[in-house]
């Protein structure tokens, strides 16, 4: 996760996702993810195991919530 907030700092984003992967119930070639969401204030929310498509729209909720608080 140490990357992740690296990564925000260092190309001046917003938001990122913050993927976990274990191999087996997250990550690649499997249909669930977990993700911690990582704010540019340094605030993260880590979000349960859920589908890769619950992930995303819990991704697009948090940075249309951001834009709303521009």
């Amino acid at each position: 996760m140490e990357y992740a907030r690296n990564k925000i700092q260092e190309k001046a984003l917003d938001l990122i996702a913050y993927n976990s992967f274990d191999g087996t119930t997250c990550g690649f070639e499997v249909e669930t993810n977990i993700l911690t969401l990582i704010a540019q204030n340094g605030e993260a929310v880590a979000l349960p195991l859920m589908s890769k498509d619950d992930a995303a729209s819990h991704y697009l909720d948090a940075l249309e919530a951001l834009m709303r608080s521009c």
